[in-house]
């Protein structure tokens, strides 16, 4: 439909301005009164706030400005939400016993939040082994990855030791084949 409107629009234009302009607007307001649906908003709503936010942002945004800014605005919203959601991490260590430490890591372990992953790394020691739990990580990449294989390597050389749960990783990855970084002991291995 979009290309058949775009077609007329640019090859036709003369047939527009036949078109009142109320008739046009109202024939928008009926669309757009056609696309708002409360089961759909209650649906989106259970996926979280940050995506109801971006849907109300735009919404409000086409009512008070126009089509084109409203568009626009809602996609500068959702970019921010998703800037928003790849920036947020949470890393904590908890000491089991006088060797053992557990690495907590919540939500995006990105580069973006690289150096709040090396400083809490920083302070575990080397002689120590570490299991970094991945259970509640949203996605991890390469840097952070790279991060972890770094402290495992000088573990190796002070006595100490690095394991990652791999099961958890291999289950944020469900269908990816997880290869596991050399110098990096693991409890089970990857498929």
């Amino acid at each position: 439909h979009g290309v058949w409107i775009l077609g007329l629009v640019v090859l036709t234009p003369f047939l527009l301005s036949t078109i009142p302009i109320a008739a046009l607007a109202a024939l928008l307001v009926y669309t757009g009164y056609k696309l708002v649906n409360p089961t759909q908003i209650r649906v989106l709503w259970s996926y979280g706030r940050g995506e109801f936010l971006v849907y109300a942002v735009t919404l409000v945004m086409i009512v008070a400005t126009d089509l084109l800014t409203g568009v626009i605005l809602g996609v500068v919203a959702s970019g921010a939400w998703l800037v928003y959601k790849f920036s947020r991490l949470e890393v904590e260590v908890t000491q089991r016993d006088a060797r053992r430490f557990d690495l907590h890591i919540r939500g995006s372990a990105t580069f973006v939040r690289l150096p709040q992953l090396a400083q809490v790394l920083a302070r575990v020691p080397r002689e120590a082994e570490l299991h970094v739990q991945l259970e509640d990580v949203t996605y991890i990449d390469h840097a952070a990855m790279d991060e972890l294989r770094a402290w495992g390597r000088q573990a190796e050389r002070n006595g100490g030791r690095l394991v990652v749960e791999w099961d958890a990783l291999n289950g944020l990855y469900a269908g990816a084949r997880i290869m596991r970084p050399r110098l990096v002991r693991a409890q089970t291995r990857p498929p």
